[in-house]
């Protein structure tokens, strides 16, 4: 079969039912005369050794190759195979193989006398072994297979359950793959891996712990479980000097971190989404290469623990300076975030939707290169402070109310008596009403300095000229300047607001006439209604027109911050980068002043004085 200079042998075949030609090969040499290329010279190939392919095939979707071809093949370095069963004596399979892929292996083991003592990669994905070689694991030692090779694959093979304690005898490997099979632990025998690299376990429904002599690995700067039962990580995990990645996601028995995952100095992704974690060590922000971190709750979100809303971020999570993507989805964070955020300098992407916080650090506008914030679905939000100009995506989908500094309203809004009309097929789903808030300090009032809210805006439905509904829009968070303020408030359509509504209605908004508190003053105030789809699209909305953009889209632009801002901030920095780098100057000058020319100017009069007294 073939030439001994053959270096690489590529089948792969679907199990199928193919008609047999006679003149198959003829046609095979004369595409591959006619159009020299790699697949019709792999065709050619199948024709040519067909008899090898196909003889003792209990049918014609078996493909069957005997070994003995591959003997005279000493150049042999590749070979793959996918749906092909192997017969004859293993030691034809030349000596310095090395690389193997055998997927879809029928076998339950390798034979003991398959020995390409050579061979660095074995791939059997996707096949039924149980063992990787003879009935005994020890067989690597007797043909000391396992000396040299770095990569072994056993990824899908459900049926291996466990793995031989004999697996120290990998003293080259690199990486270990071990995705879909169904191992229960690691033997402690793991750890004596000296040269693993990556170790791969998705899908391992049954692994339920690792042992604490994973912590020896440490040359591995990869680590995978996925979707795995584990209920916790062994304190060794920390000795993992060298590790850059951990991904924990979906392993939703994983209930908390060791306290010593602070010591993990190199890591930068730390991939914990769908897991059981509800709270991070306090040396957390020891992780001080850390720059991905995503520990996004499984979905649905309000599926959490009874003590889900006692969860906050540990004092030291702002240390985490080159941090640059985190996503806490569904933590249910909730109170204040601590204000501090602004030393995490190097973030660009920020995702707090679903959480229970009430209001976003004042810090938050010093992540100068932040670009992406998204806060949907965090219904406790009242107060947005001012934002980086950086920002390139903010979302705001489902917030109920907000306020943020500021003096107008959107433009989209409708500041005068609105006319309810139904809409044909389109059911209306909410109301928006915004205001514009400034509190005078210096009036008293004892009622508005108690109260959390401000009762200054009123929303009436008028039918027939009668009021039907009043509601009193309660603007969350008492401003504590003197400075504008915009308040959002949305509605849902169980409210008596929008479900009251009639075809004919008027919706009046207004300041309350005579006020209930003193020192408010409503400057502007609008509504807006939402029918059904103007909130439903899904994708990137920048290009679209104004008008077909959904309201989260619209509210997004709006507290967004505007080019004047951006301008203006950016001009205020440099002023004060001018002052600050002027100050330096004006040092500098004192210095020259006091230390070189005022010595040089009495040196000077010294010298006249000398000269006309003597």
């Amino acid at each position: 079969m073939g030439t001994r200079w053959t270096q690489g042998i590529i089948l792969d075949f679907e199990k199928q039912n193919f008609p047999r030609d006679t003149n198959a090969k003829t046609i095979s040499w004369n595409k591959l005369h006619e159009t020299p290329n790699f697949t019709s010279a792999v065709a050619y190939l199948k024709e040519i050794f067909k008899e090898y392919f196909l003889h003792g095939a209990k049918n014609d979707g078996d493909f069957i190759l005997n070994t003995k071809p591959l003997e005279s093949m000493d150049n042999l370095r590749l070979l793959q195979l996918s749906n092909v069963k192997l017969e004859g004596n293993f030691k034809h399979i030349p000596a310095e193989l090395r690389w193997l892929q055998w997927k879809k292996c029928p076998l339950k083991n390798l034979p003991s006398d398959f020995c390409p003592r050579g061979l660095t990669v074995l791939d059997l994905s996707e096949s039924k072994i149980e063992r990787v070689w003879g009935r005994r694991w020890w067989h690597w030692y007797s043909n000391k297979v396992a000396e040299n090779l770095m990569v072994l694959s056993v990824g899908n093979c459900c049926s291996i359950s466990s793995l031989p304690v004999s697996i120290e005898g990998l003293a080259s490997i690199v990486e270990l793959q071990l995705d879909g099979t169904s191992i229960t632990h690691l033997p402690d025998q793991i750890g004596a891996l000296k040269s693993l690299d990556k170790l791969e376990m998705r899908n391992c429904k049954f692994l339920t712990s690792l042992p604490e002599s994973i912590g020896n690995l440490l040359t591995l700067t990869t680590l995978i479980i996925v979707n795995a039962a584990i209920t916790e990580l062994p304190e060794s995990i920390g000795t993992l000097e060298n590790l850059i990645m951990l991904r924990l996601n979906k392993c939703d028995q994983l209930r908390r971190l060791p306290a010593s995952i602070g010591r993990l100095k190199s890591l930068h992704h730390l991939l914990m989404e769908g897991t059981a974690v509800t709270e991070l060590p306090e040396n957390f922000g020891m992780l001080s290469s850390l720059m991905i971190l995503k520990m996004a709750k499984k979905k649905p979100y309000h599926d959490m623990p009874q003590n889900a809303e006692n969860i906050v971020l540990p004092s030291s999570f702002s240390r985490l300076s080159f941090l640059k993507e985190f996503d806490a989805r569904g933590w249910k964070i909730c109170g204040k975030i601590p204000d501090d955020f602004e030393k995490l300098s190097s973030l660009e992407i920020l995702n707090l939707g679903h959480n229970d916080f009430c209001s976003l650090p004042s810090s938050l506008r010093g992540l100068s290169i932040l670009n992406k914030l998204f806060l949907p679905h965090c219904k406790k939000l009242k107060v947005l402070p001012p934002l980086p100009s950086s920002l390139v995506v903010v979302a705001l989908r489902n917030v109920r109310s907000l306020s943020m500094p500021g003096s107008e309203i959107p433009d989209w809004f409708t500041q005068e008596v609105v006319c309810f009309r139904e809409r044909k097929n389109r059911v209306i789903e909410g109301a928006i009403i915004c205001g514009v808030v400034s509190v005078d300090h210096q009036i008293p009032d004892d009622l508005r300095d108690e109260l959390p809210v401000i009762p200054a805006v009123e929303a009436k439905i008028l039918r027939l000229g009668k009021p039907i509904c009043n509601t009193a829009v309660l603007l969350s968070g008492v401003p504590k300047t003197h400075e504008d303020q915009v308040y959002l408030y949305r509605y849902p359509d169980c409210h008596p607001l929008v479900s009251y509504l009639k075809d004919g209605d008027k919706i009046q908004v207004a300041m309350f006439d005579p006020p209930i508190v003193k020192g408010v003053d409503v400057k502007k105030c609008g509504i807006h209604l939402v029918f059904e789809n103007d909130d439903d699209y899904v994708g990137d909305e920048e290009s679209l027109d104004a008008s077909q953009q959904s309201v989260s889209e619209k509210l997004t632009k709006f507290v967004r911050p505007s080019e004047e801002d951006t301008r203006h901030q950016v001009e205020t920095e440099m002023q004060e980068g001018e002052a600050t780098e002027l100050q330096p100057f004006k040092l500098r000058n004192s210095f020259i002043i006091f230390f070189i020319v005022l010595p040089s100017f009495l040196l000077l009069l010294s010298w006249l004085v000398f000269i006309f007294v003597v």
